[in-house]
């Protein structure tokens, strides 16, 4: 049996399919590392706003249902986005960003570009058919809920660069603690998207 190491909380089952999550009671955001379970400080503030789905939520994501497990929020200097983690019922899922009624769904590349991250806007990322950077700019994770593929901290800071290809596909390399992650995906209707709601 896990249990939270701050109140004490069973969140055995939270942890059983992902590395992170924050328990349901004291809001502490806890990872697994070597066997034992530690705390990596507290899950923010997560303000209410008007949001298209939330945590509990199915999305249907390239014809295949999808339930949003894990909600992080980012500061961005003068607004924020959200950041839903979805899982199908096999585990396999996405990142779906929402970003002022912008929506976009990614994975994870497991063969990245090979590149160094572009330093401006409108530089060409040498990826399958080019990619073209629209955005330079950082970010900051201020909020946790649910449970994540990977370890998040609030406080946590992230350089990110985006990029677009002639098809509308979207590329984003995330940096952080020295190492970039590349993310590939597709911007989505948000009137078209079908959202099931729990």
């Amino acid at each position: 049996m896990a249990n939270c190491p701050n109140c004490g909380d069973r969140i055995a089952d939270a942890l059983a399919r992902a590395p992170m999550a924050v328990c349901p009671s004291c809001q502490t955001t806890v990872y697994a590392l070597d066997g034992r379970l530690l705390s990596a400080g507290s899950a923010g503030e997560m303000h209410d706003a008007p949001l298209l789905f939330g945590l509990g939520d199915r999305i249907r994501l390239a014809g295949t249902w999808h339930e949003a497990v894990g909600h992080a929020r980012f500061s961005y200097g003068p607004g924020w986005w959200d950041e839903f983690w979805a899982e199908d019922d096999r585990g396999d899922g996405y990142w779906v960003s929402i970003d002022e009624g912008d929506v976009v769904a990614q994975v994870p590349l497991a063969n990245p570009p090979h590149v160094q991250v572009p330093r401006r806007v409108g530089a060409v990322v040498s990826f399958r058919d080019g990619f073209y950077v629209t955005e330079i700019d950082s970010a900051r994770c201020i909020a946790l809920r649910g449970r994540f593929p990977e370890r998040l901290g609030v406080g946590d800071s992230y350089d990110f660069v985006n990029c677009m290809s002639h098809d509308g596909s979207l590329l984003s390399g995330e940096t952080h603690a020295g190492e970039t992650t590349w993310f590939l995906g597709q911007w989505l209707d948000p009137f078209e998207l079908e959202v099931a709601r729990q």
